[in-house]
Order: C-alpha cells, then sequence, then structure tokens
C-alpha cells in the first residue's frame, strides 16, 4: 500500500522576489551581512524623509536578494562569521518591532523569512530570540500585508524539526493564526501554509490544531477561497493533518471535508480544459499556481484517508469519490494519475462495497492501460488497485481477467529492470491475490506465463518483491498436484531453496510454506524438494535464534514442511530424522508459544514416532517423553493432547526400555485422566497400563 508521509513545504512561502537561491544551510556571505546591516540602519533611521525610506527599503531589499545571489557563487561559504549573523539578525528584529510604516515592517519580516528558509539552526536563534511573540502581534494586530508576512515567516520557522513546531504550539500559534484565518472572508496563502507546515509535526501537534478549530476554517478555504494556491496550501494541510492516527483520520471525515475535496475533484472533472494549462493566475505575492498542483494535492488527501479504517474509506464512497477519482486517470497529467490510482487502490483495501463501487465506476479499463503506459510509481500504484479488487471474491476476479490485467501484469513483471523493485513487489502482490481464488485463476496465471517470471523474479539480487514472489508460488501450490508440477516444472524448487539460505527473514517463510505445498502432493513431489536440498536449510533455520522471534510464523511453516515431506514415507521420515530435526522441533514444542506452534510440533512428533523403532529412541533419548507428558498433562488444546497422547502411544509400542521412560516420566496419570473425562483415546494407549 502506499506510504504516507506528512508533506511539510521545505522553504515555506515568499515573494517571488524574496525567493531564496539555494543558500546551503547555516550559512551566509560576511559582504552579504555587512551590506543588509548598512540597509537596515538606514532603514529605521531619521536620514531619509519617510516615503523615500519605505521605496529604499523596498528596491534595496530586492538589489540585496539579486547580489546575494551573485556572492553565492563567488565566496567560500565557510568563513562565515556567525556573529555577524546574530547582529543581523537582531536588526532585523528591530525594524520588524519599531519601523514606523505597514511596508517597511513587512520588507522586513519577508527578509527573515528568506533567512530562515536557509537553516534550521538559524531557525532555533530565531526562536530563542523571542521572535515568535513579535510575530504573533504583528499577526492579531497588523495590516493585511504584515499579517500575511508574518504567517509566511511563521511558515517558514514551521519548516524546521518537530522541536520547532513544539515550540511554536507552545507560544500558541496554532490558535493565534486559525483566529486571524477564521476572522478573514478570504484568507491568504501564508495562513494555510503555515497550518500545512506546522501539521507536518507530531499528531500531538495535529490534534491541537483540532482543537483549536483548524480544522473546518481550512475546509471553508477549500470551499470557498478564490485562490487555487490558497486552496491548495489548505488541501495541504488537511493532507497533514490526514496523515496521523486513526483519530486525525475520523476527525478529518466528521468535520465535512470530503464534500469539499470531492467538490474540486468534479470541478476539474467538468471542466478539465481550464486545468491543463502550467499556471493560471497568480495571487498577491506573484505567485502562480497550477489548478492541476490543486487537484493532486486534494487526491493525495484522499488517499490518505483511506489509509484508515473501513469506516472511513466507506465514507469516502458515500461521498461521491469514486467517480471523478475514476475520470482522472485519463488525465493528462501524470501526477494525478498516480495520485487516483493510489486513492483508489487505498479505497480498494476497504470491505466489498468499495471494491464493487470502483469496478462499477469502470476503474479497470484505465487501471489496465496504466499498467503499459505509466510511470514505475504509476504502474505500481495501478496494480496495487487492481490487487486488492481481487481480494475476497471469485466473480471480482473473474472481472479482472475479463479486462486484460493478468496478462499485462505478467507482461510488467516480465519488463525486469525497466520497472523499479516497488512496482515489481507490487505486481507480485497482485498476482497474490489472483492466485488466493479458485483453481480457475490459477489456471489463468499459468497460462499468461506467470510461473517463469516469477522464478525468475526470485533469481534477481536481494529485493524486497521476493516474499511476494514466493507467496503467489505458496499459493498456485495450494492448488491440485497438476498445478504444483507447473511449478515445479518451472524450476521454483531449487530457487525456493537458495531463498531459505539467502533470503530476508519473510522471504525465507514464504519460501519455506511454498515448499510445504509442493511437498503436501506426491511422494514424486516430496522427493524433487528433498533432492533439491530443502532439508538443511530448513533445519538449521529452526535451529537458530533468529527464528525465536517467529515461533508463530516461520518456526510453524517450517516444521509444517517437514511435516509434509514425513508425511506417510518411512524413507523421507528417516530422512528428516537423520538432518537433525528432532532436538530443534522439541524445542519449539516445548516452548509452546501458540497453538499453531503446539499443533505443529506435536504432528512433527508423532510423525517421528510413527517411524521404526531405532527412530524412537532417538526420540526418547532427545527428552520427548518428559514433554509430551507435560502436554498431556496441562494443555489447554484438546487436540494437542490427543496428539501428544498418539505419540506416548507409538513410543509405548517399542519394547527396547521406552516403555520404562513413560512410566518413569509419569505419563500412565494423564493417560487415566484422559480416559475418566470421557475424552476420545485410541485403544492402543491402553498399553500404557
Amino acid at each position: 500500500m502506499p506510504h504516507e508521509h506528512p508533506i511539510a513545504h521545505p522553504e515555506g512561502e515568499f515573494p517571488t522576489a524574496l525567493r531564496p537561491f539555494g543558500m546551503p544551510y547555516s550559512e551566509f556571505p560576511p559582504r552579504f551581512v555587512r551590506s543588509v546591516s548598512v540597509l537596515l540602519r538606514d532603514m529605521i533611521g531619521e536620514k531619509l524623509p519617510k516615503e523615500s525610506r519605505v521605496r529604499t527599503a523596498q528596491l534595496g531589499i530586492q538589489r540585496k536578494q539579486r547580489r546575494m545571489h551573485r556572492i553565492m557563487h563567488d565566496l567560500e561559504v565557510s568563513t562565515i562569521n556567525r556573529e555577524e549573523v546574530s547582529q543581523l539578525l537582531a536588526e532585523i528584529l528591530a525594524t520588524i518591532s519599531e519601523a514606523d510604516t505597514p511596508d517597511v515592517q513587512a520588507c522586513a519580516v519577508h527578509a527573515l523569512s528568506q533567512m530562515l528558509s536557509t537553516s534550521e539552526r538559524l531557525i532555533s536563534d530565531v526562536i530563542h530570540a523571542g521572535t515568535l511573540r513579535i510575530l504573533l502581534k504583528l499577526v492579531t494586530t497588523g495590516g493585511l500585508e504584515v499579517q500575511e508576512a508574518c504567517m509566511h515567516a511563521l511558515s517558514s520557522i514551521a519548516c524546521g524539526t518537530n522541536e520547532h513546531r513544539d515550540a511554536m504550539l507552545e507560544a500558541g500559534v496554532a490558535e493565534a493564526l486559525i483566529k486571524t484565518f477564521t476572522a478573514r472572508q478570504q484568507p491568504g496563502v501564508g495562513a494555510s501554509g503555515a497550518l500545512w507546515n506546522i501539521a507536518a509535526g507530531s499528531d500531538e501537534v495535529r490534534k491541537q490544531i483540532l482543537r483549536a478549530g483548524g480544522l473546518p476554517a481550512l475546509i471553508r478555504v477549500v470551499q470557498t477561497s478564490g485562490s487555487t494556491s490558497a486552496k491548495a496550501r489548505a488541501a495541504d494541510a488537511i493532507r497533514n493533518i490526514a496523515c496521523g492516527d486513526l483519530a486525525c483520520r475520523y476527525a478529518v471525515v466528521e468535520a465535512g471535508a470530503l464534500p469539499a475535496l470531492v467538490g474540486v475533484l468534479r470541478s476539474h472533472v467538468r471542466s478539465p480544459e481550464r486545468y491543463h494549462e502550467a499556471v493560471l493566475g497568480s495571487d498577491n505575492y506573484g505567485e502562480g499556481f497550477s489548478r492541476i498542483n490543486l487537484c493532486t494535492r486534494v487526491v493525495s488527501t484522499l488517499s490518505n484517508l483511506a489509509q484508515g479504517s473501513n469506516a472511513c474509506r466507506v465514507r469516502i464512497v458515500r461521498a461521491g469519490a469514486v467517480k471523478p477519482l475514476v475520470a482522472l486517470l485519463g488525465h493528462a497529467s501524470m501526477s494525478v494519475l498516480e495520485g487516483a490510482a493510489s486513492a483508489l487502490g487505498n479505497i480498494a483495501c476497504g470491505d466489498d462495497v468499495c471494491r464493487e463501487e470502483i469496478i462499477n465506476q469502470g476503474a479497470l479499463q484505465p487501471l489496465v492501460a496504466l499498467l503499459h503506459s505509466g510511470t514505475n510509481e504509476a504502474r505500481g500504484a495501478a496494480a496495487s488497485a487492481i490487487g486488492n479488487m481481487s481480494c475476497g471474491s471469485d466473480a471480482r476476479r473473474r472481472k479482472v481477467v475479463e479486462s486484460g490485467a493478468v496478462k499485462s501484469l505478467v507482461e510488467l513483471l516480465a519488463s525486469g529492470s525497466e520497472i523499479s523493485c516497488d512496482a515489481r513487489a507490487r505486481v507480485a502482490g497482485a498476482m497474490l491475490n489472483m492466485a488466493a481464488g479458485s483453481d480457475e485463476f490459477r489456471a489463468e496465471l499459468i497460462g499468461a506465463g506467470a510461473l517463469r517470471v516469477l522464478v525468475h523474479l526470485l533469481i534477481q539480487p536481494a529485493t524486497s518483491s521476493h516474499a511476494q514472489a514466493a507467496n503467489v508460488l505458496l499459493n498456485i501450490a495450494c492448488g491440485n498436484n497438476k498445478y504444483r508440477q507447473a511449478v515445479i516444472d518451472a524450476g521454483a524448487v531449487p530457487v525456493l531453496v537458495s531463498q531459505l539460505i539467502t533470503g530476508s527473514s519473510d522471504a525465507k517463510n514464504t519460501s519455506a510454506g511454498a515448499l510445504w505445498c509442493l511437498a503436501a502432493g506426491t511422494d514424486l513431489h516430496r522427493d524433487k524438494v528433498v533432492q533439491a536440498g530443502a532439508l538443511p536449510p530448513l533445519i538449521a533455520l529452526l535451529s537458530s535464534d533468529s527464528i525465536e522471534a517467529q515461533i508463530s510464523a516461520a518456526g510453524v511453516t517450517m516444521v509444517d514442511a517437514l511435516c509434509c515431506i514425513m508425511a506417510g514415507n518411512s524413507f523421507l521420515t528417516n530422512l528428516v530424522q537423520e538432518a537433525g530435526a528432532v532436538e530443534p522441533v522439541l524445542q519449539l514444542l516445548g516452548a509452546r508459544t501458540s497453538d499453531e506452534c503446539g499443533l505443529a510440533c506435536s504432528d512433527a512428533v508423532c510423525c517421528f514416532a510413527s517411524g521404526q523403532s531405532t527412530e524412537r529412541e532417538v526420540l526418547v533419548r532427545a527428552g520427548a517423553v518428559p514433554i509430551l507428558t507435560k502436554l498431556l498433562e496441562e494443555d489447554p488444546l484438546s487436540e494437542i493432547r490427543h496428539r501428544s497422547a498418539d505419540a506416548l502411544s507409538s513410543i509405548a509400542i517399542d519394547p527396547r526400555g521406552c516403555t520404562s521412560q513413560l512410566l518413569q516420566a509419569n505419563a500412565l496419570k494423564p493417560m487415566l485422566a484422559m480416559l475418566t473425562s470421557q475424552e476420545t483415546v485410541l485403544d492402543c494407549k491402553l498399553r500404557l497400563a
């Protein structure tokens, strides 16, 4: 599924003429520092008439910006004097506090914003200098231009670390911003951008924004603002809030954000020609902002919300989001395509209602087309969406097959290095969901050539898609013996055995599962698994320390694989025992960390005990009797007690001292207790009496 990452703008928002020029963190050229210091002294002094000072400030700041751009290419920034930077900061703050015109104040605040955009360390200095208090005062008392400039500066501060954002919250920045934000008929870009960056912090930061009433204000901007930039920044802020925990996502949904967000998409779909232009219009500071970007941000917000609970996904569907999202799959912008496919994939993680709505709105064909022509991210998102839609219903899987998706998925996976590792993993995940259906869909995958492509994928250097590929082979091998033979004929067994040795922990687990399913077939299939060298790595994994953390998952799979290899075949049982499987299996059985572990290991011990007398002796010497007796006496699961009794019964058959071992372990008492409690016990257990 798509990762979510709160997105904070790296630089804040500034006037076009005042944008930073890529200055490295914490570095200011000395000549720039000195020249701006002189300029600021002139600005706050009485050397010039008021109107001249204002004009000088505005033109001078812009000249210094251009000069700084040139200086950055000429100077070695390692020679910067921190004292000069601190002096410049102090003079800018003094100008902000003492300037006698709003224009000069706004210019000084913008200069501060530029400085903040270049260094996280400088952000700390600014906070410690008491700047937040000065900016907050101007946000509540200054004119519109000064307010907007201060909000840009606060947005820059919020681009720092979580510690910086926490300091802003402690100073009451969120409440002040939201109060000013709410009071305006048309909130500007600065307020939306500041809340966007603040919401990139922790869940506690997001919840404080919610408690302060920020969400209704942001939704109002998305619904009513005439500024595309303000709408986009508000959507970004909502998106970052939706990156929080379930409580944050529920709050966004309950506040009524969905109708506003879906309304933006519907408007986009109704008038697509308006949104194919790179930039339309400009805002107060000359910032052109593409409506395509607005659409991308709204789609991303819906995608984040759909990563919540099923209830969130259902609300998104009921809000009518699916139809415009499907329509956007034909958009000219690849960023919109990627976002729409990701959002649909996340919605398809919901229940059958969500999946059916996506299919009914005609999403399959454009998603299949995206597999052939999109970027890596778009192809991966399309594969995830197709795979999620095929979950839980053979009827939906049939529609996926009819759309041509299976063939397209196989072709995409066969393209190898042309797609990213993440995209390959998503394609394999879609195949996995198809193979989880009936034999009809396993046959479709085999017929499309999926087996050899999956085996080839497992041969590739370490990749996150190995576990998914092995999982697909596991699901196919869970079918009938015909499919098991097809997997073997594709050369999968040696590759799966290799994954047991070199793969990741997930790849080892799923590869063991695939070998388990293959060994569940005929003796011929089991022979193939043994001949490929599966026993040593399976047993080595059971014996390793790393398996302890996964006893209920990987360990159980390994033991189940061994049980299938031994099933009813004394020769293979002897091979497994000779390979050293008895002791690690008994160790896992004694640990009994889960019902699954107990059942798998007791099955394996029953297989060992049903062999030759020499094999039972090995079992007894390894300490099986006390472990089985304890399980017989104490285990809460009746199936494990019965299997322990079966194993003890088989051990008791052997006259070579095994019976005496049973009596020494006091196994008779729990056996009789099972009889008196009217539990089903085979007659052969009476031999113990």
